[in-house]
């Protein structure tokens, strides 16, 4: 996916927004921090998902989160 942000980003020369649902839960702590590295550069915007928020919390800077409880969205 990074790559083809990347690759969208050369051919509109806008950064695109990544979409990414529950990323870390298939990956190992290795490439789950390799992986929240890449994510963290300037320019790259995001909108992930995730089981567990404090490996992202920790390394990432969260301008917004919510939280899905009930059924119902809240921002937290």
């Amino acid at each position: 996916r990074l790559a083809e942000r990347e690759l969208l980003e050369q051919i509109t020369g806008e950064p695109p927004v990544l979409v990414l649902d529950d990323v870390l839960g298939e990956l190992d702590r290795q490439r789950s921090e390799h992986f929240i590295r890449l994510l963290s550069r300037d320019g790259v915007q995001s909108l992930l998902t995730a089981t567990d928020a404090a490996p992202l919390e920790a390394e990432l800077p969260i301008g917004a989160r919510f939280q899905v409880v009930g059924g119902g969205v809240r921002r937290t």
